[in-house]
């Protein structure tokens, strides 16, 4: 019960600090997933700690991925000029070149992991940042898509838990079952439905439903795919960061697959909306 109290507090805050700062503007909101970006770099440097063969260079990983995420979310909410894409190319060029003055054993390591870690975070946070500044009426983009991200979490948890017996992936992660899969599935489509009916004047029924069945998948990818990684490194939490939760990357893995998906698909019907009129 103690656990489950802080759960629900912790819950309650992270989710209120994301919809909050997406109601109240896109540079809040830019800056709180700047906050929430820096911890994740900062748990991912931490899984190679007690990796000999990987030695990433911590606060210039950091930097680099920080600037890199400032610079585009800058350009997102129109504080910088689109010009300034430009400047991607010297800032991870720097931050290869910079393994020739490390003189550590496997540099081809170092930056494979470095480049990864880069783009598998700030695309993601990145692209939330994008959503939020291209809202349509009725829902904001980007809550309707966390919606559906924490829908799928929470009942695929809570299927799981009651009915679930038949292992998912047991040799990544032994507690995912089948049948909490398709209880995140069936009630992140039964959320997407409510949110086409109250919010009509944004996106179809169509495009809700297609969102739902994609962040589902993605979401169960994100979290087997993070699960992996903590596995291949005897790692059980990305952190401790956030009670009852575990880590920043722990609360954003679903998100990290899912958001660029998500973008994908918005964009895609966008597109088939201009040209059929769904």
């Amino acid at each position: 019960m103690k656990n489950l109290l802080t759960r629900s507090i912790t819950g309650i805050v992270f989710v209120g600090s994301i919809l909050l700062s997406i109601l109240l503007d896109p540079i809040v909101f830019a800056i709180v997933m700047g906050l929430y970006l820096f911890g994740a770099l900062w748990e991912y440097c931490s899984f190679f700690i007690l990796v000999p063969q990987v030695h990433l260079p911590i606060k210039l990983f950091i930097g680099v991925a920080m600037t890199l995420y400032l610079l585009l979310s800058g350009i997102a909410c129109w504080l910088l000029d689109w010009q300034s894409v430009i400047f991607i190319i010297p800032i991870l060029l720097f931050y290869v070149l910079s393994e020739i003055w490390r003189k550590k054993e496997h540099p081809l390591l170092n930056v494979s992991a470095g480049i990864f870690g880069i783009f598998y975070l700030v695309i993601p946070f990145l692209l939330t940042v994008i959503l939020v500044r291209n809202s349509f009426p009725g829902l904001p983009l980007a809550i309707g898509m966390f919606v559906l991200i924490w829908t799928n979490d929470s009942f695929a948890y809570l299927s799981g838990r009651f009915i679930g017996k038949t292992p998912l992936f047991e040799r990544i992660s032994p507690k995912k079952t089948w049948e909490g899969t398709l209880g995140g599935v069936l009630f992140t489509i039964l959320a997407a439905l409510i949110l086409a009916h109250f919010f009509e004047r944004g996106h179809s029924y169509l495009f809700w439903v297609v969102a739902a069945i994609l962040i589902s998948a993605a979401s169960m990818i994100g979290d087997l795919f993070e699960s992996m990684i903590k596995r291949s490194l005897n790692i059980k939490d990305s952190g401790n960061v956030l009670p009852g939760h575990g880590g920043i990357l722990d609360r954003f893995d679903a998100m990290i697959i899912a958001a660029p998906l998500y973008f994908f698909w918005w964009l895609f019907y966008a597109y088939l909306s201009s040209k059929f009129g769904l």
